[in-house]
């Protein structure tokens, strides 16, 4: 704001009065360089730095990317839904997986990951036990709640496939009511929350995979080997994990 002040050395103002007009003006310089700085006055974000306000939610110019690209490794236990399955094995397996997520800090995100599992397996017909090593490639849309805040709740929804092997190549169908293989088109949905400081992220997820085209464990494996029909017990899973990571 310019303010332009005249003072005429002819008009027969007195001192007081040219005294106050001169306050006037110096008044009006200083307001309008308040209002300038008012205008833009940064922000604080997760990276502990003061930003300039984004224009958009789709943008942050915290990051060098502009809408947060992650790398997150982590870890947690897994599980079966079926009956038939959490008797066949353990309890709770373990779970390793690494992820890359694109636009963790715009509304809508999108993230590759691989998730490893294991988890020891019992056959229904005798004694006969192994390990079942679990591999998953999926891809998900995640739905970003506060996507450029410290604090980030979000949803996720996608698909993927899964593949089982049997680390015994002696654990027959036939012997075990188990086969040693299978794969399966799957259907993540879950959701989380992610902490994030100075680029830094830790994040806790919960999942659940929808399975189709399990071949896997026998429902009634008696039955089936005697009749030559049966079905398999559906293989939909569960996991909660620990994550942590860096975005830019």
């Amino acid at each position: 704001m310019l303010v332009l002040c005249f003072v005429h050395e002819e008009d027969p103002m007195s001192s007081t009065l040219r005294t106050l007009a001169i306050a006037a003006c110096v008044a009006g310089m200083g307001g309008g360089t308040a209002a300038r700085a008012d205008t833009n006055w940064p922000d604080q974000t997760d990276t502990g730095l003061p930003t300039p306000r984004s224009e958009t939610v789709w943008s942050d110019p915290a990051l060098r990317t502009g809408i947060g690209v992650g790398i997150h490794v982590g870890g947690g236990v897994t599980g079966f839904v079926s009956e038939r399955l959490r008797n066949t094995t353990g309890t709770v397996g373990g779970e390793w997986s690494f992820r890359a997520a694109f636009g963790t800090h715009a509304p809508l995100a999108l993230e590759l990951g691989y998730i490893g599992s294991a988890t020891s397996i019992e056959g229904q017909l005798g004694r006969a036990q192994a390990n079942l090593v679990g591999t998953t490639l999926e891809a998900v849309a995640r739905l970003n709640l506060a996507p450029q805040s410290v604090v980030t709740p979000y949803l996720l929804g996608g698909v993927g496939w899964q593949s089982y092997r049997i680390n015994d190549q002696t654990f027959e169908l036939n012997d075990t009511g188990i086969a040693t293989r299978d794969d399966l088109l799957v259907m993540p949905i879950g959701g989380g929350i992610a902490y994030r400081h100075a680029g830094f992220v830790t994040d806790v997820r919960g999942t659940f995979r929808a399975a189709r085209g399990a071949n896997l464990v026998l429902d009634d494996p008696e039955a089936t080997l005697q009749t030559g029909f049966g079905t398999y017990a559906p293989m939909h899973s569960w996991d909660a994990s620990l994550n942590v990571g860096y975005e830019f």
